[in-house]
């Protein structure tokens, strides 16, 4: 018997599975490259939405903590015109919810805090805290008029509007990373 041989192929003939071969190497790069998309795609969604989320609570805070410092000056300057101690216990618990706002800001916003924030602001706030500690103590004493007159006083005054100042460019350069 003689060896069955086949015709010799023609140069662009492909084997029959050639094709399906490579529709699934196609399909299966489409697939991991449209999976990897979709991840990349999710984390940059999440990213962009906790930024957003970041950039409104901000300029919230910093109203906030006008607004927090506002009634600590004048629950400060009214315990001192009444001789009401309840008006320094209301100090004392808007001193911690500012603290709270302030750090709050600071991890949001830390480089518009590092950009603003100079030694004068800080030490104008050290000096008023120490002002109103003071005062607190006179109030206690029943020395309320030594206590309004420093809380009326030029020095006092100054620091605030140094503390102002300062607290003023921080919300400045808060709402300018915001437009950004």
């Amino acid at each position: 018997m003689r060896p069955s041989v086949s015709p010799p192929a023609s140069p662009d003939a492909r084997p029959h599975w050639m094709p399906v071969r490579l529709i699934a190497l196609g399909l299966g790069v489409t697939l991991l490259a449209c999976s990897a998309l979709f991840l990349v795609l999710r984390r940059a969604s999440t990213s962009v939405g906790r930024i957003v989320e970041l950039e409104m609570e901000n300029p919230a805070l910093v109203a906030q903590i006008l607004h927090y410092d506002e009634i600590l000056t004048m629950s400060a300057r009214l315990a001192a015109a009444t001789g009401d101690t309840g008006l320094i216990e209301r100090y004392e618990h808007f001193e911690t919810k500012l603290d709270e706002a302030l750090a709050r800001s600071n991890a949001l916003a830390p480089d518009a805090y590092a950009a603003t924030a100079t030694d004068a602001t800080w030490t104008a706030n050290e000096k008023l805290v120490a002002m109103e500690e003071r005062s607190f103590e006179l109030v206690r004493a029943r020395r309320n008029e030594e206590a309004l007159a420093l809380l009326l006083s030029p020095e006092y005054c100054a620091q605030k509007e140094l503390y102002a100042q300062g607290m003023a460019r921080t919300r400045t350069a808060i709402q300018d990373s915001v437009v950004a």
